[in-house]
């Protein structure tokens, strides 16, 4: 484990201002829709984190950056920015599907 594994947030939260302070003002995001649930309201918050995070990088390699340049700068690991740098647009995470206990008798019960 590194030394500044445990600062790990602080420096990321120190990376966007600086970034923040030489990057053109982008719109704001749209707050979440007050119908979602909470679960609902996190993961869309997660998501707008890793949107903002990938525009970053994104924007980093336009600028002739590394990607290890990038890793340490933005406290995102290499194979994340190599897989946002190969990727045609935004990569969204793939839905996840955990079996249910009646699932080998589904057959069964239909």
């Amino acid at each position: 484990m590194s030394v500044l594994a445990p600062h790990h947030r602080v420096m990321e939260q120190a990376a966007r201002a600086a970034f923040a302070k030489t990057a053109p003002p982008t719109a704001e995001p749209a707050p979440c829709s007050p119908a979602l649930t909470r679960a609902q309201h996190t993961k869309q918050q997660r998501r707008n984190r890793r949107l903002d995070r990938c525009e970053s990088v994104m924007e980093l390699v336009r600028n002739g950056m590394s990607q290890r340049e990038i890793s340490q700068r933005l406290g995102v690991d290499r194979r994340t920015v190599r897989r946002w740098t190969r990727a045609s647009g935004f990569p969204e995470r793939k839905p996840v599907y955990r079996r249910s206990a009646i699932d080998e008798y589904r057959a069964y019960l239909e």
